[in-house]
């Protein structure tokens, strides 16, 4: 079983969709379609399991921001982490497509994340927002806002590494 992580791009839109329909077998509401992940508004990273793509995430230039947001419409299948932990950064797939999108997008910053903040929008985006105050802790990132973005209320922390 090898895992690895790459730039995706067109040749990849199979391996994509087959992907978006486990997604939408799951109910993940912005994960089901070329259309509802704004496929063509980034830059897109992926994990494979040997040739099975199990998480993709995305980097797009966000002028409200004025910076690039990490980890857009992020998802990655049930029941893969890359190490059992606590550490998101050691237990995360999306976490390590960060220092692609870093690439792909030259190195230059600034860098954002973005949660929603109403557990009713989703409790993964709930526990990502305690996750992320654990982070900022530590000086990883920092909440430089809550606002409404993209029509709904979210967190927006700055990525600082």
């Amino acid at each position: 079983m090898q895992c690895s992580n790459r730039s995706l791009n067109d040749d990849d839109l199979l391996i994509i969709l087959e992907f978006l329909v486990e997604c939408s077998y799951l109910r993940y509401k912005n994960n089901v379609s070329l259309k509802s992940i704004k496929y063509n508004e980034a830059k897109w990273v992926g994990t494979f399991i040997d040739s099975s793509l199990i998480s993709m995430s995305g980097v797009k230039w966000e002028e409200e921001l004025k910076g690039y947001r990490l980890l857009f419409r992020g998802v990655t299948l049930p029941g893969h982490v890359k190490k059992v932990s606590r550490d998101i950064i050691q237990s995360s797939y999306q976490w390590s497509h960060i220092n692609i999108q870093k690439e792909i997008t030259g190195g230059v910053g600034p860098y954002y994340l973005t949660n929603n903040v109403d557990s009713k929008n989703g409790v993964k985006s709930y526990k990502f927002s305690n996750i992320m105050k654990k982070l900022s802790q530590k000086g990883i990132v920092d909440l430089v806002d809550v606002k409404m973005f993209n029509n709904v209320k979210q967190n927006i922390w700055k990525y600082n590494l």
